[in-house]
């Protein structure tokens, strides 16, 4: 039965809070971009603090109690509250699960019975969407994003629970076709299928102009192992030492960042190489701009909405082959190159540096346009929809 008026209801395994504003910030973008098809939708999140952090003040602020929102235009039922089985891992997850089906059933009572549950992620929200729909016998979609898969760090006791969320889904979704075949083996009953993360293109713009001197490159990221900062340093190094007309800039900040600064200054190329720190959205922005060329060499991506951002604002991404950016970045539109790679990564940064006038602007947003707006991401949810309803 195809609906115009879908109703949804969006359980996330993580979401935006005070206390992390940034986390699952792409599952709030995605849902909000479903006000603007006529698609009711409402987001049910536990907030669940590790005891660890616990304090009279915070727990003034959160007591468990369950409040309503309205958040750019969602309704978010939110549960504010405290991990009270820190050392029991199934009780600890279990009491997620609970909580979020108890907002979910005090959303249901007063909007109605949805017409989909869409969750993202299985650990856990995809196993609070199985239960409801089972419950309820309301269709259910599950969309995966934990890296945690592609790094090997599934604990062997969740597996039965992600066999079960995967199998049971109407619809179970990757972010990207490498990570859908890496999911696979999760699942006998579904084929993985891929629905990119958006972009927002109004956000992201070309600048009219954009200068070369300094040739900048740019990379934004949480300063961790797994971001591939020091393959990049160390490639830079390679391709452009010495030549102080060529820069690399370092947006984020993170665990590795003093590692970082030390490898950069033992290499000498203190004049060649900015740490930004933490960069606000705006300001992401605003250095994509001024930038040449975006390049993360990440060791592992489910997806990679940072490259497209960059492609968005009209600029040559350079990433990895690591399981997010070969569905993003094209022969045209940049460079890939296999993970841990300094020759390799040095090589494209040169090519691209040297081809530079090849790359248009405007063919680099268009490309983006078309395959990651949010109007084309959304339309084909929407007919995911649809499609199970």
């Amino acid at each position: 039965m195809k609906q115009e008026n879908i109703h949804v209801l969006v359980i996330p395994s993580w979401y935006p809070t005070l206390e992390s504003p940034l986390s699952g910030i792409f599952f709030k973008e995605q849902t909000e971009n479903l006000l603007d098809f006529n698609v009711k939708v409402g987001v049910v999140y536990p907030e669940v603090r590790w005891l660890s952090t616990f304090s009279i003040s915070k727990f003034k602020k959160n007591h468990f109690q369950v409040k309503e929102y309205n958040e750019d235009g969602l309704t978010v039922i939110r549960m504010h509250g405290w991990n009270v089985f820190p050392k029991f891992p199934v009780k600890r997850d279990m009491y997620w699960v609970n909580k979020a089906i108890q907002l979910s059933e005090k959303y249901m009572n007063k909007y109605g019975k949805p017409d989909v549950i869409h969750a993202h992620s299985t650990l856990w929200g995809g196993y609070a969407a199985m239960i409801l729909s089972q419950k309820y016998n309301i269709p259910y979609v599950v969309t995966e994003h934990l890296t945690e898969f592609a790094r090997g760090l599934i604990e062997e006791w969740k597996i039965p629970y992600i066999n079960k969320v995967f199998d049971n889904a109407n619809k179970a979704l990757a972010v990207s076709s490498p990570f859908a075949n890496l999911l696979q083996k999760y699942s006998k009953n579904n084929k993985m299928e891929v629905l990119h993360n958006p972009v927002d293109m109004e956000f992201f713009d070309v600048p009219k102009a954009r200068s070369k001197e300094p040739f900048t490159f740019l990379t934004v990221a949480f300063l961790a192992h797994k971001k591939g900062i020091d393959i990049l340093i160390k490639a830079f190094d390679k391709a452009f030492k010495g030549k102080n007309n060529i820069k690399l800039k370092i947006g984020g900040d993170g665990d590795e960042r003093s590692n970082l600064e030390k490898l950069a200054n033992d290499l000498g190329l203190s004049e060649q190489v900015e740490f930004l720190g933490i960069l606000s959205r705006d300001m992401v922005k605003s250095k994509m701009k001024s930038s040449n060329v975006f390049v993360l060499p990440s060791r592992f991506e489910t997806f990679g909405i940072v490259y497209i951002e960059a492609l968005a604002t009209g600029i040559p991404a350079i990433g990895t082959k690591c399981g997010g950016p070969e569905d993003i970045v094209s022969e045209d539109v940049g460079k890939l190159v296999e993970v841990g790679d300094i020759d390799a990564l040095a090589e494209a940064m040169l090519y691209v540096y040297e081809n530079y006038e090849s790359y248009d602007s405007c063919k680099l947003r268009e490309y983006c346009s078309d395959n990651f707006s949010k109007e084309a991401v959304t339309t084909k949810l929407i007919k995911i929809y649809n499609d199970i309803i």
